[in-house]
């Protein structure tokens, strides 16, 4: 069992069943994943429009395999030497690591940031079935 579950489990003090079974997972089968293939990426932007138009073109060129907006979220940060706040869109994406490169050329493209957030995250494990789904989305073979 992956030691975050066990983590989580002993914080919550529940059971490991009780834990999959908060997780409605019909696939409980856990596996972990190559930590230079499978990444989470994160980007900001300051209207839920420019965070949408970069979630479609990301998913429709098949360089993630699905993209979520939150927000809107409070940012502060420092930006040209002075304390800044301002309201902003989350992006997450699930993708590979290989697309990394690809999806900064969308950004830069989409993107009216000088200076657009992007990060990626390794996904270090998860649930078998939703991880090779995310693979199997962004695989260049199709």
């Amino acid at each position: 069992m992956a030691g975050w579950v066990r983590g989580w489990v002993g914080v919550f003090g529940i059971t490991v069943s009780e834990f999959w079974g908060a997780c409605n997972c019909k696939s409980r089968r856990w596996i972990d994943v190559d930590r230079n293939e499978l990444c989470q990426l994160t980007t900001t932007a300051g209207t839920r429009e420019v965070a949408e138009r970069i979630a479609v073109e990301l998913v429709d060129l098949r360089l993630a395999a699905c993209a979520q907006v939150s927000g809107p979220m409070q940012s502060t940060y420092r930006w040209e030497g002075k304390i800044e706040n301002a309201e902003e869109w989350l992006c997450t994406a699930k993708t590979t690591r290989e697309h990394v490169p690809a999806i900064q050329e969308v950004l830069t493209r989409l993107h009216p940031y000088e200076l657009p957030e992007l990060v990626a995250v390794p996904i270090v494990g998860g649930s078998e079935a939703y991880l090779k789904w995310v693979a199997g989305q962004v695989a260049n073979d199709e």
